[in-house]
């Protein structure tokens, strides 16, 4: 199938121990895609595409846009029959085993600065390029990646991030932008700059849901630290998605949106020089 291409992921470490995603997990997406299919009379797969992050998690960690579909097409397939018969459970299992396949996720290039990854659209036309900014939970030993105890570890990673992004394009114009819900949560938002943090005036940073049903940053909302899912919160969710009667209530299910977060990058090389300046002064 056709995709536009999105942002090239870029980084530099060696991904930490990365937390598997359950069934249960697949199970929201493939009971959403079925809502949202009935809805709008169109063919289940094509909801998954539209309405999930299925077609772009089922290729996580390939780099070429032919393997990405032979796993789309492997999931399409072998869920057929139990696409006939409604059990959107045994749909959730064979995503499961597609995403799990062993000896494929992990591809050479592909790693990360802990929990943090970036994305590149260069600029063009005059315009600058944007710095895309990611998340995903990469470091699922003891506590949550957002705790206490390791919020100094995160704030390394985003540093580190940023001090490859300047030595690489320093001499270009970028802007930095996000789209996650995790930004509602203060621990998330305090790890970036001022004017980064400033820009998340929720009356105009609240994205349109369905703009952002193909991303992680949506559906992580309902994740647990642990890879497992907060089940009173998906149990309310899917009860909303089940009662949904037009396409706005189905997207309104969600109880917490994306917010998108723009700003220049001149804050976050600022935000590397002062540490360095500050480490520099501790070992002299």
């Amino acid at each position: 199938m056709s995709q536009e291409a999105g942002p090239k992921l870029a980084s530099n470490e060696k991904a930490q121990e990365d937390v598997r995603f359950s069934q249960d997990f697949f199970r929201i997406q493939t009971e959403f895609a079925s809502a949202a299919a009935k809805l709008q009379n169109m063919p289940f797969a094509n909801a998954c595409t539209e309405y999930t992050n299925l077609f772009n998690f089922l290729g996580d960690g390939e780099r070429e846009w032919e393997a990405v579909d032979k796993a789309w097409n492997q999931f399409v397939d072998k869920s057929k029959p139990y696409v006939e018969t409604g059990d959107m459970n045994g749909v959730a299992r064979i995503a499961k085993e597609t995403y799990n396949r062993p000896g494929e996720r992990e591809q050479p290039g592909s790693h990360h600065f802990g929990c943090f990854s970036y994305g590149v659209r260069p600029p063009e036309d005059g315009a600058p390029g944007e710095i895309a900014v990611h998340f995903q939970n990469r470091d699922g030993k003891g506590s949550g990646p957002l705790s206490a105890a390791k919020i100094e570890k995160r704030k390394s990673e985003l540093r580190e991030m940023f001090k490859e992004i300047k030595d690489k394009y320093k001499d270009e114009e970028y802007i930095v932008t996000g789209a996650s819900w995790l930004y509602n949560i203060p621990q998330y938002r305090d790890l970036f700059p001022q004017d980064y943090k400033e820009s998340l005036d929720q009356s105009q940073n609240v994205a349109p849901n369905k703009r952002y049903l193909q991303n992680l940053g949506l559906w992580g909302q309902f994740l647990k630290a642990d890879g497992g899912i907060n089940t009173r919160q998906v149990e309310k969710f899917l009860a909303k998605v089940k009662d949904a009667k037009t396409e706005e209530q189905l997207l309104d299910a969600f109880p917490v949106k994306t917010l998108t977060p723009r700003s220049p990058i001149a804050s976050f090389y600022r935000m590397v020089d002062e540490y360095e300046k500050k480490t520099n002064r501790n070992q002299t």
